[in-house]
């Protein structure tokens, strides 16, 4: 379930890049964008598969990259940009964040945590 949904959390936010592309495209170059969401997407989708089959450093991993991202937010430079950012962005920011927590909660605290604490001779799925 977490997988999913950080999966419909990065879908959402390439969703969202499209419809607002005109204002982030005043931000960041065309192929600035493109490497760096692709570059991105491999990465998650790299981290999203080892988390799945049960990598506890993944999920390590995961919250670091986290907690990186909500102090880059804290930034005065970012702050700017979301205060200009269309409205939708804007809501994305915020279904983003409580999708984010939602992901962290289900890796870390809820039943979902034991998928990382089982023996290591346990198959994996």
């Amino acid at each position: 379930m977490a997988i999913r949904l950080a999966a419909i959390n990065y879908s959402l936010g390439l969703i969202v890049l499209v419809f607002t592309y005109e204002y982030f495209s005043k931000l960041q170059s065309s192929g600035s964008m493109i490497v760096s969401q692709c570059l991105s997407l491999a990465l998650l989708v790299w981290l999203y598969y080892k988390i799945y089959v049960g990598r506890n450093w993944a999920r390590i991993t995961l919250l670091a990259f986290s907690v990186l991202g909500g102090l880059m937010t804290m930034s005065s430079v970012f702050m700017g940009v979301v205060i200009a950012a269309p409205a939708v962005a804007k809501v994305q920011m915020s279904v983003g964040l409580a999708i984010n927590l939602a992901v962290l909660w289900l890796l870390f605290i809820s039943p979902g945590r034991h998928w990382f604490r089982r023996s290591s001779g346990e198959a994996v799925a």
